[in-house]
């Protein structure tokens, strides 16, 4: 399964959060039809039937932070071993550190999990904790009765889940599909046909020719790439895709 983190959701106010969770659940579940998906306040839970293509089709949902591939099992210490030693192959010869993060404060307090966990790691393979620059950390996260063990953390590409703050109107020039993918981020749907857009995005970048636009269409104009130098724009691009 996969675990889901979406931060900047929780800067809004308890009734928009929520609306923006459920707008971020949906998004996933059309990203992934087949998957299950679980929303819950702290995170989404996704149990999905192809994990290679949930993680590529995860890391470009806007919205979402950071993701992980993880163990489900109970929040009890004997359980957290149990489900830790799946991952011993994979610290064992390298530096390691166990964090867990209590997002329901339940079972004992986070650094004596990670004192117990990383006792319990240290005597089945002999690495060495390092808890500054370790090679391998074991990640926990213990909420609503359950701890979700893992290594990997993917990141997201964060920002607004899509369609969460109105549609806009694309207009295509060179370099629109960085403008757009900008633009996203922060929550809105851009189509080249839209009735009664909040405004205009364009990838153009020469003021006169925005000028021009302004007056065209009478509609705000916006245009994310002014601004951006060539070292910018090609990091942008990379990022991207």
């Amino acid at each position: 399964m996969i675990i889901v983190r979406h931060g900047e959701i929780y800067t809004k106010s308890p009734p928009v959060r929520r609306q923006f969770i459920a707008k971020l659940t949906e998004n996933i579940r059309l990203a992934l039809p087949s998957a299950r998906v679980v929303s819950k306040r702290w995170r989404i839970l996704v149990y999905p039937k192809n994990e290679d293509k949930a993680i590529e089709e995860l890391g470009q949902i806007f919205g979402i932070v950071s993701f992980s591939t993880c163990i489900e099992t109970d929040a009890r210490m004997p359980a957290i071993k149990k489900a830790a030693e799946k991952f011993l192959p994979q610290i064992k010869g390298k530096t390691f550190a166990v964090r867990t993060q209590r997002l329901s404060k339940e079972l004992i307090e986070s650094q004596k999990i990670n004192e117990i966990i990383g006792d319990f790691i240290r005597k089945k393979t002999k690495a060495k904790v390092d808890l500054s620059h370790p090679q391998k950390t074991l990640g926990i996260e213990i909420y609503d009765g359950k701890a979700y063990i893992f290594i990997d953390r993917y990141p997201g590409v964060g920002g607004l889940p899509s369609g969460t703050a109105g549609k806009m109107l694309l207009l295509k020039s060179k370099n629109s599909g960085l403008a757009v993918w900008m633009i996203r981020k922060r929550g809105i749907e851009v189509s080249s046909k839209v009735k009664n857009p909040l405004g205009v995005i364009t990838g153009e970048e020469d003021v006169a020719k925005l000028i021009k636009l302004k007056k065209k269409y009478e509609l705000p104009i916006y245009a994310p790439l002014v601004g951006l130098n060539k070292k910018e724009l090609e990091m942008l691009k990379k990022k991207v895709g």
